[in-house]
């Protein structure tokens, strides 16, 4: 699935840039966008994976949807309310790009 390691963390989680036709003829035929283990089962642990069509442009706004929301799912939210609370951040932050790198960072991404 892996196609290229974006960048491993401080907190040992790694990004991964996958193959997003293979991820979803192999095991979930609705992956899109992104994911993370603790929303995928076939996601191994402490990986985030980043579907490799999305634009270049893209990839950071999905980049903290997915940070964000594993963290807040690390620390017991579950997923309906760790998704709304990532997808409010990634429209804000789409909306105002300016403030996308200082949400990457803190999420980790440094």
């Amino acid at each position: 699935m892996h196609e290229s390691l974006w960048k491993k963390l401080e907190d040992g989680v790694s990004v991964w840039i996958v193959n997003d036709r293979l991820v979803r003829s192999v095991f979930d035929i609705d992956f899109t966008t992104g994911g993370h283990d603790h929303v995928y089962e076939f996601v191994p642990k402490n990986e985030v994976w980043i579907d490799n069509d999305i634009e270049e442009k893209e990839r950071g706004f999905v980049l903290l949807h997915e940070l964000h929301e594993r963290n807040r799912m690390t620390k017991g939210l579950p997923y309906s309310k760790a998704h709304n609370e990532s997808s409010r951040l990634e429209f804000r932050c789409r909306h105002h790009p300016d403030e996308l790198h200082d949400a990457l960072a803190a999420e980790g991404w440094a």
